[in-house]
């Protein structure tokens, strides 16, 4: 409370105010004031349905309403510790594989609880193709796909191994060198390394040519259009 008479409520209880006339301290009155709870109405979860890897952790974040409810505190609970663990402030951690449910309740509303759906398996990276076959020169690009979904740390590490066959950049693209064979290993971590075996051709060459007329006569200002045809047809340059 200030001198002018404002009264500010800090937390819930019990307080009295008491009021005295300046110069006059026998002068006085009181007045009972009791501050009451405000009781926590929703809670809103920043995740509702989680799929992560073993030994992964994930923070799931609580927000409870109104603002300004008294006491936001959240307990939390898992359904099966042995699937998924959660602690006091939401951090989930994937123990096994299997489903569990994690509860969030509003310690001063039992009643107001959310819950987040949790498939916890074993992390995973999976190629769009298993083999490349390439001429000299040419390029291709191979895609990794990381499992679970929310999984942390999804980063993949390529290598090649023989890059005078074929080379390989950090975003998977593979560059054709060289006649032979090499293996493209794309590396996540946590999870086992998946292969590419990718075979590269000699380019071919031309043998002939040939075009579509043998001659032409052409008068003034009048065009002409040849066409060639190199052989063999599956020539590459």
């Amino acid at each position: 409370m200030d001198q002018k008479g404002n009264v500010k409520a800090l937390k819930a209880g019990k307080a009295t105010i008491t009021v005295t006339a300046k110069g006059a301290d026998s002068v006085k009155t009181n007045i009972p004031v009791t501050v009451t709870k405000v009781i926590p109405s929703g809670i809103k979860l920043s995740k509702t349905n989680l799929n992560i890897a073993t030994k992964q952790t994930y923070k799931v974040n609580a927000t409870v309403t109104p603002s300004d409810a008294t006491n936001k505190t959240v307990h939390w609970k898992s359904s099966n510790t042995k699937v998924a663990t959660v602690d006091s402030k939401g951090n989930i951690k994937g123990i096994a594989s299997g489903t569990a449910t994690i509860t969030a309740t509003a310690k001063d509303n039992p009643k107001i609880s959310k819950k987040v759906t949790v498939k916890v398996s074993p992390k995973t990276v999976k190629l769009n193709k298993s083999s490349l076959s390439l001429t000299a020169g040419k390029t291709a690009t191979l895609k990794a796909t990381v499992s679970p979904s929310d999984s942390t740390d999804k980063s993949v590490t390529w290598k090649s191994s023989n890059p005078k066959i074929a080379t390989v950049t950090s975003k998977g693209k593979v560059t054709a060198k060289s006649k032979g064979s090499t293996t493209i290993t794309a590396t996540v971590k946590g999870a086992k390394s998946v292969k590419a075996k990718v075979t590269v051709k000699s380019p071919i060459a031309a043998k002939s040519i040939k075009l579509n007329k043998k001659s032409a006569t052409l008068s003034k200002g009048k065009s002409l259009t040849l066409t060639a045809t190199i052989s063999p047809k599956k020539y590459h340059r």
